[in-house]
Parts: structure tokens; C-alpha cells; sequence
């Protein structure tokens, strides 16, 4: 039995997902350059990776809530498909909350093969 794998993108060169300091927008005295900046590298973030990580949050979020939000969400995405559809993107929302599969996805009109998450295969 073989896989068409046609349709799929050819394989990215290996890349490091961008690091984006947070605090600007948490400090007491907002600074609106760094705001400003922030923004600018979330948007570039955003438009060219879809992901990155984020810091400067230290002491706001602890440790043990991120590893129960990491729990949850790799126990969300180990659930069958029919489960997580319960929660799929809608035609009467906005189109931009809610689970769907890989390959389903639009951008711009096209097909881009992603999903809700790039964990699911």
C-alpha cells in the first residue's frame, strides 16, 4: 500500500522559531517603542513561522501551569478525530477558532496543509 504524498510542500531547511520578549507589555511604565517593537517581531513572527516562544513572563506564569497546559494540550491532541471535530472551525463562526485537520486549512483560497496544530500527523 503506498501514501500519495503529492499534494504535500517539499521539506523546509531546518530553521529556529524566533525568541520574543514579552515584558514590554507587562511592565508597570510601559515603554510604547518596545511595545511597538514587540509587535512588530510577534506580526513577523506570526506571518513567517506561525509559532514562537515567548519570554520575559518569568515570575508571572509558574512552572507547574505551563507543564499542566502542555499536559492538556498533548492529552487534547491525542483524543480521536471525531472527539476534537466537536470543537472544529465552524462555517457560521469566524472561521479562525476551532480545531481542524491537516489539510483542510485555507489560506488566501489555497490549501496550505496546516493544521490547528503541527503536532498532529
Amino acid at each position: 500500500m503506498s501514501t500519495d504524498f503529492s499534494g504535500m510542500p517539499q521539506a523546509l531547511e531546518p530553521f529556529t522559531l524566533p525568541s520574543i520578549d514579552m515584558s514590554p507589555f507587562l511592565s508597570p511604565s510601559p515603554d510604547p517603542v518596545a511595545r511597538q517593537a514587540t509587535a512588530q517581531a510577534l506580526h513577523d513572527a506570526c506571518i513567517r513561522f506561525g509559532f514562537f516562544y515567548c519570554t520575559g513572563f518569568e515570575g508571572l506564569i509558574w512552572r507547574e501551569e505551563m507543564l499542566d497546559v502542555i499536559a492538556v494540550t498533548r492529552e487534547y491532541l491525542a483524543r480521536l478525530e471525531e472527539e476534537k471535530e466537536r470543537v472544529g472551525v465552524k462555517p457560521e463562526g469566524d472561521k479562525a477558532r476551532g480545531w481542524q485537520k491537516i489539510g483542510v486549512n485555507a489560506t488566501q483560497g489555497r490549501k496550505d496543509w496546516h493544521g490547528s496544530s503541527s503536532t498532529e500527523g
